[in-house]
Formats: C-alpha cells, sequence, structure tokens
C-alpha cells in the first residue's frame, strides 16, 4: 500500500508549485475499501443463498470482491510507482540530478513513522497475549524471526520462507515491497539519465514478473504465497505505474484533450479488470494467476490514467469525501486489520457469537468506524509531524 500524502516537487526553475492530484486520492479510497472488503466476510448477510436467484446473484458478487479484494494493494502499487516517478522525473527535470540521500530521507520520514509504530504494537501483543489470538502457529523463534524480518523490511520474503505469517502483521508485507522499490528505482533512476535505458529496464522487469510467476507455479503451484509475496513476482503493478509516470509526463495534454484516447482508457481498464468477475481465486493456486496479475496491474494503470485524463472522472474522485478518505489511507490501511481481527475474535471466542450477521455489523459500521478514529488519531500525531519534517529534505 502506498503513498497517502499529497506529494509535492519542484516544477520551475525558481518557484515551488505543488504536485498534487486531488482525483488521486479519490483512488487510493478506492483501493482501501477494495482491501478493508476482502479482510471481512463480505457483505451478503445470509449463511447460504439457497434457490433464489437474486440472492445468488448478491451472493456471487459479494464473494467474487471479497475474494478479490487484495487487488486494492495492486491499485496502491500503481498509484505509489506513478507518483514516486513523476516526482523523480520532476526532480531530475528542474535540478538536472536526483538527490538520493534526500529522496530516502522524505520516503523514510514518509513511512517508518507508524510502520515502526504498528509494529511495535504487534510485537507487544505478541508478548503480551495468547498465541490464540496473535494467530501464531510458528514456534517463538519463527514469530521473533518474522518481526525482525518486517523491522528490516524483508518481512515479505520471511513468511514464504516460514510459509504462515503472524496474523496483525498482515497488512505490512506491501510496505516491505514498496521500501525494496524505494531502493531499487531511486537508485536506477539516479544512475540511468536516458529515459529509454530506464523504459528498457521497466520492460524487462514487466516480462520477468510473470515469467517468474510460471515457474514458481510449476515449481508449487499450491504455495501461492511463493508468487503472490515475492517482490520480484508481485512487481506488474509497480512496473506499470512507473511507465504510466512517463507517459503522463509527455502526454498529458494530448490524453486530456482526446476523446477517444479516454474512451480507450475506460474501455481497457474495463476489459482488462474483467476477468476477475470469473476466473478461480488465487488461493485456487490455478495457473491462470500467471497472466491474471498482469491484467489487474494494466487495468488500473489505464483507470489511473483515464482519472486524470477523463473530466467526469477526475470530478468524481476528487469529490472531498473520497480525497478526505483518501488523505488517510495509510492510517486506515495499517490499523483495518487489527480492528477486523480483533473485533471478530472477541466475538467468536469470547461471546461465543456465530452468527453471520452479527460478523458483517461488527466488521463493517463499528470496525469502520474505529479503523476511522486510528486512522485520525495517526494522522494528527505521527503522520502530519513527519511530513513537516520532510520540508527539510525538498528537492533542489
Amino acid at each position: 500500500m502506498i503513498e497517502p500524502e499529497n506529494p509535492q516537487a519542484h516544477i520551475t526553475e525558481k518557484k515551488e508549485k505543488t504536485f498534487w492530484l486531488p482525483e488521486l486520492d479519490g483512488l487510493r479510497s478506492l483501493a482501501f475499501i477494495l482491501v478493508y472488503y476482502h479482510h471481512t466476510i463480505g457483505l451478503f448477510w445470509r449463511d447460504t443463498a439457497g434457490n433464489n436467484p437474486l440472492y445468488k446473484v448478491i451472493y456471487y458478487l459479494d464473494q467474487r470482491v471479497h475474494n478479490w479484494g487484495w487487488i486494492g494493494v495492486d491499485l496502491f502499487f500503481v498509484l505509489s510507482a506513478f507518483l514516486i516517478t513523476s516526482l523523480l522525473l520532476r526532480e531530475r527535470g528542474a535540478t538536472e540530478t536526483i538527490s538520493l540521500p534526500k529522496f530516502f530521507a522524505r520516503r523514510a520520514l514518509r513511512i517508518w513513522p507508524l510502520y515502526f509504530f504498528y509494529l511495535a504494537i504487534v510485537a507487544t501483543l505478541a508478548l503480551c497475549l495468547s498465541p490464540s489470538y496473535t494467530g501464531s502457529a510458528l514456534s517463538e523463534v519463527k514469530a521473533v524471526t518474522q518481526l525482525a524480518a518486517f523491522a528490516f523490511f524483508v518481512g515479505n520474503f520471511a513468511v514464504i520462507g516460514q510459509g504462515v505469517v503472524l496474523h496483525l502483521l498482515n497488512p505490512m508485507w506491501s510496505l516491505c515491497i514498496e521500501e525494496q522499490f524505494y531502493i531499487v528505482w531511486g537508485s536506477a533512476m539516479k544512475g540511468l539519465r536516458e529515459r529509454r535505458l530506464l523504459l528498457l529496464l521497466l520492460g524487462l522487469m514487466a516480462v520477468a514478473a510473470p515469467s517468474l510467476r510460471y515457474y514458481l507455479w510449476t515449481v508449487d503451484a499450491k504455495n501461492y504465497l511463493a508468487y503472490y509475496l515475492n517482490s520480484l513476482s508481485h512487481c506488474d503493478a509497480i512496473v506499470y505505474g512507473a511507465i504510466a509516470a512517463f507517459v503522463w509526463d509527455v502526454g498529458a495534454e494530448k490524453l486530456k484533450s482526446s476523446g477517444v484516447a479516454q474512451v480507450g482508457l475506460i474501455a481497457s481498464a474495463a476489459v482488462l479488470l474483467a476477468p476477475v468477475a470469473f476466473v478461480p481465486y488465487i488461493e485456487a493456486s490455478d495457473i491462470s494467476i500467471v497472466w491474471v496479475m498482469t491484467t489487474i496491474a494494466l487495468g488500473f494503470t489505464c483507470l489511473v490514467l483515464a482519472t486524470l485524463s477523463n473530466k467526469g472522472l477526475r470530478a468524481f474522485f476528487a469529490l472531498p469525501f473520497l480525497r478526505h478518505v483518501g488523505k488517510l489511507t495509510y492510517g486506515l490501511y495499517m490499523f483495518h486489520f487489527l480492528v477486523i481481527y480483533s473485533l471478530v475474535f472477541v466475538a467468536r471466542n469470547q461471546l461465543h457469537i456465530s452468527s453471520r450477521l452479527v460478523f458483517i455489523l461488527i466488521s463493517w459500521p463499528l470496525g469502520l468506524a474505529l479503523t476511522y478514529c486510528l486512522a485520525r488519531l495517526s494522522w494528527r500525531f505521527i503522520e502530519a509531524p513527519s511530513l513537516a519534517a520532510k520540508e527539510r529534505f525538498r528537492a533542489g
């Protein structure tokens, strides 16, 4: 999950202008809701659909969104890569170079404070509470090893190696991939001056990701964590988000003025995202995951470019409520799983509730409200002060 902030950059030689695309905050809201949906049991209130045709349709759609909600992370990846690449392109255009120390300092100040705060919460809960709550099928040594791996932003590989994640660490694997991306891509943009070389690198990565997924699938198809959490096999969305930044950098005005291009982007997004309506879920370990992850990445990339280009989409995703939620998505993303998991755990294990409707009510109205409150507190006391400190490390 990435970049729930309003990035800024120098875009003239003598004067700073804010590089803020408010409509992308709205897309972050969409990404968060998808992920949140995935971590609940959905919204269908009955235990079964029965023979009612309408219930069958609602149940099918509900389960599709629930099981495929993880693609919200890929939308976060596209948005993050697009924004980071855009900022680096602007910095190099304004200063003819990229300051890696300042870039890494800005990224650390944005991600690290809340990341390590949440990691400390999980570590404390793992030490103080019963393994039945923390969800550790891991030994104490392996749990500590996994916590340490996340502290060094390689937790995604630790989970692959151990085959299971300490439950409350669930949201953090994507941030490990993002941190790895910051290091590799920031260094590449610093070292490679020619755009064609950067695009060639992105092209190679775009081919390598599904190729590696296919290889890992042939080795052990049932171990979907090996290709889902692997930074190299799950980089499609990051790659295409970065490519979109190059496209937007040179073609923004053309896309904004071309109705044909906008319709093409919207149609492409719909077609490329359509497979999630019928292909097997990722847990099924079907070979379709080799290509579906690529179409999802391309679909969200088209959606981002369409939103930036089309007035209607731009206005919708720039609605004040969506922008407000988008600003808070880092905190929302970090805390939502802890909230949902804790509420359901108490209801199921302490109150012995088994009603699906009750689980829906505590996960959605109550869970969303608590998650929002925690995100607001996070913004006020952790994120906003860190963003203020970033001013010392502006480009230029």
